[in-house]
């Protein structure tokens, strides 16, 4: 690498220090290249490791042992229902995402991979500039783009949505508190994993979603898994519903829904 007035010139840069961008960095460097990963985030991993996926596996693994336990104090093996310390597992959840993501920063030494934090932007097809970062031009031979996906606000709230009751599925994974009665909109699969979260929790939880029936695009014998398991771990599942308005007030959020049978209005934590 090659550095002088905060230039660099490297054999490949990857954008995005997710689980693609990591995994391309790690390959070309495995191969020989000297490599440059940008993310935007202080440290790599992404979305991915920092704010949805791991932190989903993390809650869920500790939610199905809750149940487990629910299941067996039901049973009479266990005389006392366990209760949930959301201060603790919280912590628990930081300290696992952080075990994980020193593990990519070490793997990324032993490789002599630079790690930069900032944001890119392509001059042309061989080099970029940066911003928020220590380096103000980077010069390559190949560039791997893996920046992810990004959330779509609601239309109810729009991108500025200052509702502190109304999350998206990443705020959704900040869990503080017992969820309360909780209302998931649309049923794909992060709709479903946060609904099976928050029910393991201890909150009362409706589905709604605009299409005839949960997980549209799987084939049906995987939906008949579901079928005796999720109408007993959630309170309602409501197919071919629209979302019509929501108010906030002070505490709860009160939502209208409109199917082709009737109108709706429930309110919810």
């Amino acid at each position: 690498m090659v550095m002088g007035d905060m230039v660099m010139t490297v054999d490949v840069v990857v954008i995005g220090g997710g689980p693609a961008g990591c995994a391309a960095a790690f390959r070309a460097a495995e191969l020989g290249l000297d490599v440059a990963l940008i993310d935007a985030g202080k440290h790599p991993g992404g979305n991915y490791l920092h704010k949805t996926c791991i932190p989903a596996e993390i809650y869920l693994e500790i939610a199905r042992n809750i149940q487990s336990l629910s299941t067996m104090h039901e049973q009479g093996v266990l005389s006392q229902i366990a209760e949930i310390n959301f201060e603790k597992l919280s912590y628990l959840k930081e300290q696992t995402i952080t075990e994980k993501q020193n593990s990519l920063i070490n793997r990324c030494k032993d490789l002599g991979i630079l790690l930069i934090k900032g944001i890119a932007f392509f001059e042309n097809s061989t080099s970029l500039r940066l911003k928020d970062s220590e380096f103000s031009r980077i010069k390559f031979n190949h560039a791997v783009i893996a920046t992810g996906a990004s959330e779509t606000p609601s239309p109810h709230t729009g991108e500025d949505n200052e509702h502190p009751n109304i999350l998206n599925a990443t705020d959704a994974l900040q869990i503080e508190k017992e969820p309360g009665k909780v209302l998931i909109v649309a049923s794909g699969p992060t709709g479903l994993e946060l609904g099976c979260i928050y029910a393991y929790l201890g909150g009362s939880v409706d589905i709604a979603t605009t299409d005839e029936h949960l997980l549209h695009d799987v084939d049906d014998d995987l939906l008949a898994l579901l079928a005796d398991k999720l109408p007993k771990l959630f309170n309602n599942v409501l197919v071919n519903t629209e979302i019509s308005e929501i108010f906030e007030d002070e505490h709860e959020v009160q939502v209208t829904m409109t199917s082709s049978q009737e109108e709706i209005t429930e309110r919810y934590d």
